[in-house]
Order: structure tokens, then sequence, then C-alpha cells
């Protein structure tokens, strides 16, 4: 029997994450579990072919469409301190894409797309694509002001980052500056099986992409084999009931199934 082993030292670009962990024990979230048919979504998409920075992302459609429907349900993204709730006019959804540090540690890398209800697709697609190709400067993406940060707290004293997190906990505003107002979280584009992800949230309302299959499906009194994404919604249940919850569910699977903001594939002619 062996006991051989090595000690590595702990990231300190885990920070952060381990923080958000803490963090979200904190938020009293509900959670949704569903399927949403994709299949026209990804006739779409395949027929948008390459589009500047790559082929069309999955991940910023929908990132796209979260902002979308919140745009229209802005009580769903509300913050809550004390008796107050924060209704904001835009929607910052943040949103992770791997990349590889210096040493070659692969690491969850935060995206924040600013004002996504007030973008086009094409825009959030490219904010993804550029976040995917930017070169890495140790935990952060570029060198812009909001890198620079993330790259100084994930280095502050425990106790010191609590500090910051309690300024958030306490100011709405600054909360959203930090950390957007909703997230999406690609589980499943790491994978290509079917599942359903889950964890915990800092954001008042996060969606969690699962796994996606093909399987049959009735459409029209006729059984076709259709594609479905696994999809989570994670709501906070202090600022939102149940029946809001559902009808701001309602439109962000319309917009997704019918691949709303995409241009129409043209029917072949028959004969």
């Amino acid at each position: 029997m062996s006991h051989r082993y090595r000690v590595v030292a702990f990231p300190t670009a885990r920070n952060p994450i381990v923080d958000t962990l803490e963090q979200g024990k904190r938020r009293h979230h509900v959670h949704g579990f569903g399927e949403v048919d994709v299949t026209e979504l990804r006739r779409r998409m395949h027929a948008l072919g390459e589009l500047p920075g790559g082929a069309p992302s999955l991940t910023a459609y929908l990132v796209w469409c979260l902002g979308q429907a919140l745009g229209e349900f802005p009580e769903i993204q509300a913050f809550r301190r004390g008796r107050k709730l924060y209704l904001f006019e835009d929607v910052d959804v943040s949103t992770i894409v791997e990349r590889e540090t210096a040493d070659g540690l692969k690491m969850p890398v935060t995206k924040i797309v600013r004002g996504a209800n007030r973008l086009d697709y094409a825009a959030v697609h490219a904010q993804i694509r550029d976040a995917q190709r930017v070169q890495m400067n140790g935990i952060s993406l570029g060198d812009g002001k909001e890198a620079r940060m993330a790259r100084r707290f994930a280095r502050l004293p425990r106790w010191v980052r609590a500090l910051v997190w309690w300024k958030m906990r306490r100011n709405p505003v600054f909360a959203k500056s930090m950390i957007g107002t909703a997230n999406v979280t690609a589980v499943g584009m790491f994978g290509a099986k079917g599942g359903w992800a889950m964890g915990p949230s800092i954001w008042p309302i996060s969606l969690l992409v699962g796994g996606m299959l093909k399987r049959p499906a009735v459409v029209e009194d006729r059984v076709e084999i259709r594609e479905f994404l696994a999809l989570t919604m994670a709501i906070d249940h202090e600022t939102v009931d149940g029946a809001p919850a559902a009808r701001f569910a309602t439109r962000l699977v319309e917009l997704i199934e019918t691949g709303e903001g995409l241009p129409p594939v043209p029917e072949r002619a028959e004969g």
C-alpha cells in the first residue's frame, strides 16, 4: 500500500470562487428544472454561418435571451436592502469563460455583459468571443479597470474580502457594479451528455445550463427527433413569488424556443 502524495499551493485565483460559494448560502433561492426544445434555435444558428469572432455562441444567445426577458420583468433581478427593493433598468449578465493561466491552470473567468437588454445578439456574441480570445492577465481578462480590481481582490486576505462582500450586501448599486444583476453558467458546454446543473448563487436570478440530448417528441401530431436543452433556474424567493417567476420563465422559454432575434431559416421550395 502506498501513501505517497504531494502538496501544492492553493491557487489564489480560486479565492473569489470560495467566497462566492460562501455568500451564495445567504440567498434563499428556489430552483426550477426544465427542458427547452432548441431544435429551431439550432437550425437558425447553423444557418447564420460564421460570425465575426467565430461560430455563433449558444451561451451568448442564452445571455441575450435572459437580458431581454429581464428587461420585460425587472422585478426578477431585484436586489433587496431591508424594506427596499432596487429595480435596475439595465440587465448586467455575468457569465463564465474557461481560460488557461500562464502556469497551465484552467480557470473559470467572469465576463459581465453590461446592458444585455439593450444589445442585439451579434453584440453579445462579439463580447463573449472577445473574452475567449483576449490575453489572460493573472486571473482576469485584459488590463481594464474591472480586470485590475479582480486581480487585487483575489490577493486580499479573507477578512478584507469579507468586508467587500459585506458592502455588496449593504449597497445594491455597488453589488451591481461588481457582479452584475444576473448570471448564466453553462456547465453543459464541458460535456456532451444530458443532465441538470445546480449550485449556490450570489445573484437574484441565475440560469444554469445543463446538457443537450436528442429524443423523440410529438410536434403537430407527428413524432420527430428534437433537441432538448436542460435548464435550471434559480430565483431569489425573498423578492419574487411563484406566479411572476412562472410568467418570467414562460417568456424566457418562448424567446429561446422560437429563436427570437435571429433571422428565420428560409423554407425549401417544394417540387
